[in-house]
């Protein structure tokens, strides 16, 4: 097992106009941690998030992953570099059978090599391999939510943030 990854972030400062939605958050995690981030609605959570991903640039502070700071670069460079993100909203390809929902994020990543085997095997780990077939808009909420994860182990991530 290679050594753990850190993922941190130093004084993130986030307004939108004169509202300031992040004040100096400072946090830290390794990838053999898990970590809750806790607060009242509005108190920011989403928005640390966000930054955290690059799907919102903070007005000031720095985000580390290992010793490279990624504060800058776009969402999918933080992907591949191992940053991976579950939203609360239901996020399947209806369309596709579960394992389509996988293989297709598979071979879009580069991973065409046995990707059904390696599906197969993942959806086994999440205990939905018999629905493998099944048209996934036609599984159940909880059924969902562990292919939701399964496709998100498709990218080997360091950190998943939920």
């Amino acid at each position: 097992m290679s050594d753990p990854s850190y993922l941190k972030c130093e004084h993130l400062d986030k307004r939108y106009g004169r509202r300031r939605v992040l004040k100096d958050v400072s946090l830290e995690a390794s990838s053999l941690e898990v970590v809750g981030l806790l607060g009242p609605n509005g108190a920011g959570k989403t928005t640390a998030f966000k930054s955290i991903l690059g799907i919102v640039i903070p007005n000031s502070g720095s985000i580390f992953l290992d010793d490279e700071n990624i504060t800058h670069l776009p969402i999918h460079e933080r992907s591949r570099r191992g940053i991976a993100y579950l939203p609360q909203e239901t996020s399947i390809f209806r369309g596709l059978t579960v394992v389509e929902n996988l293989t297709m994020v598979m071979r879009l990543t580069g991973q065409e090599d046995n990707c059904y085997e390696r599906a197969s095997e993942i959806l086994d780990e999440f205990g939905i391999l018999s629905l493998k077939d099944q048209v996934a808009s036609l599984i159940s909420g909880g059924e969902k939510r562990r292919l939701e994860f399964a496709r998100t182990m498709t990218l080997s991530p360091s950190f998943i943030l939920l």
